[in-house]
């Protein structure tokens, strides 16, 4: 599960909902769910609207042999 689903899941809010406020559709907003958002940018924008940090919702690369 990605940062932004369970930060979605912690708001207790749909992804139509979520969709909705972003300004995206609900297809886009599923997509970004799987997938995760990897640009900063995005994720300054998303989480003004969310009402968190960034980092709450920006996946990381993982590094190979980190946990």
């Amino acid at each position: 599960m990605t940062k932004l689903a369970r930060k979605r899941k912690q708001l207790r809010m749909t992804q139509a909902e979520i969709a909705r406020m972003l300004g995206i559709t609900q297809q886009g907003y599923a997509r970004l769910e799987r997938c995760g958002i990897r640009n900063v940018d995005m994720a300054a924008r998303y989480a003004r609207h969310l009402g968190c940090r960034p980092e709450e919702i920006l996946e990381l690369p993982r590094i190979a042999g980190k946990q």
